[in-house]
């Protein structure tokens, strides 16, 4: 059986088609994903994230431990601020992606969903005598992701606050009563969106008070269309254990080069000072609106109509959609090196034959 929100009971008044994702059953669509889709894009929109990874790593030594393990430079991220990174094994390979929130005792850490029992075996493995403890929140609190061009405004009034975070990954606090809600700037969607983190009662009261203030429900299906257009990659669907940090192409976000040693650390400084990585995730665009599925094979093509040799198999196709924006099918694919300069040109294998598509750079729309 697939675990429920803790908002299920509320989404289950309004959405009325559902579908599992990794292992949750969530809101695929609440009548309309185009209008859904247009909503986070002219108005305001909620999303609800709450089956991600939410990890609180406390403890004195809890900077400079996650430091020690991850791409990215924890010591030097101030209190309100935050980070994206990889965490890795001592070969590099990545075991999460996640972003660090840090605050005056606690580090919040979010990740994409099932991550948490991989994230706390693996740094506990290397627990010795620091002092610093990890607990998994994954699904116990409410993760409402707020994104339009009316979202600050509005949810600033609807909170009693001045203002939201302005910059990526900044957050704060705010104390309703006995409970804390944290609100923090993420741009998952490939706009400026804050994640209001709550105890699911806190997060409810919420949604009843302004839910009759034009706002709209964010569904599975509009948010996946939205995601791929940004470029943000799922692990578990784009990326996995056996993939490195430079592969999915977010080094100047996800990994510092001057923080100095963590696991993994020698393979990445190799890579960037001798090598390369020979395959990388890259943004495709077909010549149809007909989107391809997950593990749909890609192809260099043939040099000439004569050739008989089989085409050479360049890589897969990991997400796609298709994009009411760019009117045509796009997706997430990785590309083995020397295809993925935008504008080349491949080949996926479709269902009735060959499909053209152009790679182009991340994100799809900036």
């Amino acid at each position: 059986m697939p675990a429920t929100l803790p908002l299920h009971d509320f989404w289950q008044l309004h959405a009325p088609h559902w579908q599992e994702d990794f292992g949750w059953l969530v809101p695929w669509h609440f009548g309309d994903w185009k209008r859904e889709y247009q909503a986070a894009l002219s108005s305001l929109a909620v999303w609800d994230i709450s089956p991600r990874t939410t990890l609180v790593v406390a403890g004195k030594d809890r900077s400079t431990f996650l430091h020690n393990f991850c791409t990215n430079d924890i010591v030097r991220t101030g209190v309100g601020q935050g980070c994206e990174a990889f965490l890795t094994t001592a070969q590099a390979k990545i075991l999460a992606w996640f972003h660090a929130f840090v605050e005056a005792e606690t580090i919040y850490l979010d990740a994409d969903p099932g991550r948490g029992p991989i994230m706390i075996q693996h740094l506990s493995r290397y627990h010795i005598t620091e002092e610093v403890s990890f607990q998994d929140l994954s699904g116990q609190l409410a993760v409402l992701h707020w994104t339009g061009p009316r979202a600050q405004e509005k949810l600033a009034r609807w909170l009693h606050v001045s203002s939201l975070p302005q910059q990526e990954h900044q957050h704060i606090m705010i104390t309703c009563g006995d409970q804390a809600l944290r609100v923090r700037q993420l741009r998952r969607l490939g706009q400026p969106g804050w994640d209001v983190v709550s105890p699911p009662g806190l997060a409810r009261q919420l949604l009843e008070q302004v839910w009759d203030d034009n706002l709209c429900p964010l569904g599975y299906a509009a948010a996946e269309v939205l995601r791929i257009e940004a470029g943000w990659p799922v692990f578990g669907r784009d990326l996995d254990e056996t993939n490195l940090p430079q592969e999915v192409d977010r080094d100047e976000l996800a990994i510092s080069f001057t923080k100095g040693c963590y696991l993994g650390q020698e393979t990445v400084a190799r890579i960037r000072a001798y090598g390369h990585v020979n395959r990388k995730l890259c943004g495709l665009r077909f010549n149809t609106a007909d989107s391809l599925p997950s593990g749909t094979r890609l192809f260099a093509p043939q040099p000439s109509a004569s050739t008989t040799s089989p085409a050479a198999d360049i890589g897969r196709i990991t997400s796609s959609a298709t994009s009411p924006r760019l009117g045509s099918a796009i997706a997430l694919a990785w590309l083995r090196r020397g295809y993925w300069q935008p504008g080349t040109v491949v080949l996926a294998a479709g269902p009735s034959g060959s499909v053209t598509a152009t790679v182009c750079a991340l994100p799809f729309i900036a």
